[in-house]
């Protein structure tokens, strides 16, 4: 017999091992060149190389946890020790590219299953619940990276931070290995490729997998480049330009703790419409003020606009596709992912040729793209109401 609190809780810790484990490689770059001596150029494919492995693997993890249960789970993070372990025992860059791809995927895997997992767990409150494992995420991101540059600083190797997160992986590989797992919702239905296909044309799937690529690109898009428009486009220095990235960071992790009590109030739709459009508007703030003090606290509160749209999104497919909901997940998933890798490459090219506050303000073309997508959406829950209402008030006449 399953304990669904027990459960959950695991999951969150499964949830904070993967984006511990994800950020450990861009806080340690500097000093995995002066020990490798590659040049950050090459450096830089390793975060390419991860995002490939993440990509490749979390639609089939989805499809796997729908077919074989959410255990899968656990493979997942058997997957991330052995990558972060590669890590850091490796003994040359082409062993780290390996390695990455390894994490990549274990983190795909761990991605596309553990959503899945606690939308069954919690069905009443799908919203409330993955909001809040997305708050995990946003403590482990920021964990991460400050413990490394910490070990660092204290003259211990980079390699110590990956060995330390392969045995958190280990651990809670081990207690989620010994629980019993619920059966996926809809699991009784076989999985058939014809109902993949069936998903795979669905028009609300293709939305909202179209919506979490927008929202990721923009989300991604502004992430990656806010220190740098902050240090040259405003002339901040480099206290106040990090600080504008851990502002952003931390006011999604205040943004999805409170968005679960938001959702006892509104739609999951809705919540989502009226955040990109609050976010669109903040943004276009943030990219026009010349003040790099305005433009700090513009960007705090596009991170608090942005920060329940992703887990929210998730919550609303949760309730949608049955017994493919975790094929969903991971195909919803994936697009982010893809969003997530082109967008701030494109702006990184944009920024050559129109300026880095111009490329920057393209970020605003997708998040309008979310606002569009679930304002239909909303609009189209808003209708359905209206005739159950006026079917009621017609039964009721009749009676």
């Amino acid at each position: 017999m399953h304990n669904p609190r027990k459960l959950t809780y695991l999951s969150y810790l499964a949830i904070i091992t993967m984006a511990i484990a994800s950020n450990i490689t861009p806080a340690s770059l500097v000093s995995i060149d002066g020990d490798l001596r590659v040049g950050l150029t090459r450096l830089g494919t390793l975060f390419l190389i991860y995002f490939f492995g993440f990509s490749a693997v979390v639609v089939f993890s989805g499809i796997m946890s729908d077919i074989l249960g959410r255990k899968v789970l656990v493979l997942g993070l058997a997957v991330i020790a052995c990558g972060l372990l590669g890590l850091g025992f490796s003994p040359s860059f082409s062993f780290m590219l390996i390695s990455s791809l390894v994490l990549g995927a274990g983190c795909g895997i761990t991605e596309g299953t553990v959503s899945a997992l606690v939308a069954d767990l919690n069905p009443e409150r799908k919203g409330f619940f993955l909001n809040l494992s997305q708050v995990f995420f946003g403590f482990g991101a920021l964990v991460g990276p400050f413990v490394a540059g910490s070990l660092i600083a204290s003259r211990l190797s980079w390699r110590v931070m990956y060995v330390a997160t392969a045995a958190l992986a280990l651990v809670c590989f081990g207690a989620l290995a010994r629980q019993d797992f619920p059966k996926a919702a809809g699991s009784d239905e076989l999985i058939t490729l014809d109902k993949l296909r069936k998903l795979g044309s669905n028009r609300l799937f293709l939305k909202l997998a179209l919506g979490m690529a927008f929202y990721v690109g923009s989300e991604m898009g502004v992430a990656s480049w806010v220190p740098t428009y902050m240090a040259t486009g405003l002339s901040a220095g480099a206290v106040l330009a990090g600080s504008a990235l851990s502002l952003f960071w931390g006011s999604m992790i205040i943004g999805r703790f409170g968005a679960g009590f938001v959702l006892r109030y509104c739609s999951e739709a809705a919540l989502v419409f009226y955040c990109a459009v609050a976010g669109f508007a903040l943004l276009f703030l943030a990219v026009v003020v010349q003040s790099p003090w305005l433009a700090l606290e513009a960007f705090f509160l596009v991170g608090l606009a942005y920060s329940p749209i992703w887990p929210t999104i998730l919550a609303y497919a949760g309730g949608k596709f049955g017994a493919v909901t975790g094929s969903a997940f991971g195909g919803i998933i994936a697009a982010g992912a893809v969003g997530g890798m082109t967008y701030p490459w494109l702006i990184g090219v944009l920024a050559d040729h129109i300026g880095l506050r111009f490329a920057l303000a393209t970020a605003l073309l997708p998040i309008l793209g979310v606002a569009l997508i679930f304002g239909s959406i909303f609009l189209q829950e808003r209708a359905v109401g209206a005739r159950a209402c006026e079917q009621r008030r017609h039964s009721s006449a009749r009676l």
